[in-house]
């Protein structure tokens, strides 16, 4: 068998993605150490932010699929953490708020979840957090652009 090298593909760009994925798997399993789903404690926290928002602006803060996001949506209703109502304006539209239960549930996982995210800012250090933050914007809008692209899609 024979390793896939492709003319355009950057060790660097290997790196990079590799981190990302790196830096959510550890996410991942500080959340299941913590007994809580780290998607949905993104939702929570999203909410805790806003106050109240739609499925399809989660979907875009975090770049998930639709299902996705109804599962975690689905799962906090039942466990009484979110309501689920429909927009006045627009029917197909479900407005999410988040509960009593559910702000006391996400500011206990918050908390901890805060307390690690200090200690990398102090850790890194402001600027060079500062720095990562954006490239890392960037990096996402510019993939964002080229994953939409006509050009980059394959033949079916």
């Amino acid at each position: 068998m024979t390793l896939l090298t492709l003319p355009t593909m950057d060790k660097g760009f290997d790196k990079t993605n590799a981190a990302i994925y790196k830096a959510r798997g550890i996410c991942g399993n500080w959340a299941k150490r913590n007994q809580v789903n780290y998607l949905e404690l993104m939702v929570l926290r999203l909410l805790r932010q806003k106050e109240a928002c739609t499925q399809r602006e989660i979907r875009r803060a975090y770049g998930l699929p639709k299902q996705t996001v109804n599962n975690a949506v689905r799962a906090l209703s039942r466990s009484g953490y979110l309501t689920v109502s429909t927009a006045k304006g627009d029917r197909r539209q479900r407005i999410l708020e988040i509960t009593e239960a559910g702000a006391a549930y996400a500011d206990e996982k918050l908390e901890l979840l805060s307390q690690v995210e200090e200690a990398v800012l102090k850790r890194m250090g402001r600027e060079d957090f500062a720095l990562m933050s954006r490239l890392v914007r960037d990096y996402i809008r510019i993939m964002e652009i080229e994953m939409s692209s006509p050009e980059h899609f394959g033949e079916y």
